[in-house]
């Protein structure tokens, strides 16, 4: 998913959870419910220390922000948040915010996506 736009991509991609599912243990609380919620919480917290250090012009935390924004959102099934996430990464590792704004603008539009689709797979569950 290189090219193209992005927005037009399911925002989550229904084999990661049918994996995570697939580990849930009869009898214990609801695996996916869990790590949403647990999701919903860390990848808002990355968003807004990337928001913060693009502020501050502070790459370095923008770069190691963003790959965990990658590696938690590709568990969770949201490949375009996923790819974004890489591209700022890969963008911002050598320091160079030339084009860092319009990327992560793009980035936390996606985020909000996911965050919509995970909070209504929270409330149909």
């Amino acid at each position: 998913m290189t090219s193209g736009n992005l927005t037009d991509n399911p925002v989550l991609d229904e084999s990661a959870l049918d994996r995570i599912r697939a580990l849930q243990q009869p009898g214990s609380t609801d695996l996916v419910d869990r790590l949403i919620g647990i999701y919903l919480d860390t990848s808002q917290g990355l968003v807004e220390k990337i928001r913060t250090a693009l502020a501050a012009g502070d790459a370095r935390t923008i770069c190691a922000a963003a790959h965990a924004l990658k590696s938690s959102s590709g568990n969770m099934g949201a490949t375009a948040l996923t790819e974004l996430a890489g591209q700022v990464e890969c963008r911002t590792r050598d320091a160079d915010l030339s084009d860092a704004q319009s990327l992560i603008g793009r980035l936390l539009e996606e985020h909000q996506r996911v965050t919509a689709a995970l909070l209504a797979r929270r409330s149909a569950a």
